[in-house]
């Protein structure tokens, strides 16, 4: 990627955080079906635990353009390691759908941004790899040797992976973002909840 496309992507994520909260209210996430627009800080929800959100990503493949900033952290097997920003690379992340096309050969990269504390920004963009919400996740031919450490997705019945990739994004989307769930999708929540 041109560095000077990084530098723009930076310069104007700064001057929109650094507009009225009316201005950004105004696209405000809430507003949006869609699951499109800003979220206050603390607005997206995972699990909740202090001063950090956890997320699956629900597609194949996010790219996150950093920018100078420490706080973006990902599970191992060993402990959260630090995803430091390098100048002119991308973090990229592994989605849901691509660890059930590989049977669980690659995980889903769970991550969490740890906050720089008062005073302090940090700024970083995605771009999120996905597929159609109508398309349904065909697992793929690995060779023998990868499909020998291919054991299953991960079966976790709080965030249950669904091979149609409307239902999984949309099941990953109501739990992110609550506030939008509530107001748009009221219906399939009490349906949801009346099955339980």
């Amino acid at each position: 990627m041109d560095p000077a496309l990084g530098e723009r992507v930076q310069t104007l994520s700064k001057r929109f955080f650094a507009s009225p909260e009316a201005d950004k209210l105004a696209v405000e996430m809430v507003n949006s079906p869609h699951f499109r627009g800003y979220t206050r800080v603390g607005r997206e929800i995972t699990r909740e635990r202090p001063d950090w959100r956890e997320q699956l990503d629900t597609g194949l493949l996010t790219a996150v353009l950093q920018d100078t900033t420490s706080g973006l952290q990902v599970e191992t097997d060993q402990g959260w390691i630090d995803a430091e920003p390098v100048a002119g690379t991308f973090v990229v992340n592994i989605g849901e759908l691509l660890e059930l096309a590989t049977d669980g050969y690659l995980k889903a990269t769970v991550h969490r941004v740890v906050s720089p504390g008062p005073g302090k920004d940090r700024i970083s963009a995605a771009f999120f790899l996905g597929a159609s919400f109508d398309a349904v996740v065909r697992p793929l031919t690995l060779p023998p040797a990868l499909a020998a450490d291919a054991h299953g997705p991960d079966r976790d019945p709080d965030n249950p992976l669904f091979y149609e990739v409307g239902m999984n994004t949309l099941k990953s989307r109501l739990r992110s973002h609550p506030d939008v769930a509530k107001r748009h999708y009221a219906d399939p929540l009490q349906g949801s909840r009346d099955a339980g």
